[in-house]
């Protein structure tokens, strides 16, 4: 029987490929010298992008797609490596805005180099066009990923 190529399995074997480059690229030497998790190091990433907007533990579970206990885990365990702070916002007492430490903004300068040279190396050769059709159309499986667990089971 001749397998057609599936979406399902061309994103497994790609994020295979993804995790063992990143495994062996400096980065992941990066990580343990400083003790972060890959999640970390992400949501580190995250942050600073974002570091010129209010940035919730809602917002790093939805750009990441991971649930609350997860990140609320992970954001304790970074506020112990003094790597991020929450702070109550004005407007509502329930919100705590996410932001980086100078410990945290420190390791995202050092690590700069090699992030970019990882991006680099993945979008080598790839236009800008095929680039934008790339993120719509992951854009969309995710939106369908995330209206398929909203959806009631089929009985």
């Amino acid at each position: 029987m001749v397998m057609e190529k599936t979406v399902s399995l061309e994103l497994y074997g790609l994020t295979n490929l993804l995790k063992r480059e990143s495994e062996s690229s400096c980065l992941c030497k990066f990580h343990r010298q400083t003790d972060l998790t890959d999640m970390q190091s992400r949501i580190i990433g995250f942050l600073h992008r974002k570091r010129a907007e209010d940035v919730f533990q809602k917002d790093i579970e939805k750009e990441f797609s991971i649930r609350r206990p997860t990140v609320t885990i992970l954001l304790q365990t970074m506020e112990k490596k003094d790597l991020v702070k929450r702070d109550a916002v004005a407007y509502d007492a329930r919100l705590k805005k996410v932001r980086l430490t100078p410990k945290a903004e420190e390791l995202v300068n050092s690590s700069e180099q090699e992030m970019l040279r990882f991006e680099k190396m993945l979008t080598a050769n790839i236009s800008e066009e095929d680039m934008a059709c790339f993120f719509r159309v992951t854009k969309k499986i995710r939106e369908n990923l995330e209206e398929n667990r909203k959806a009631p089971a089929a009985k």
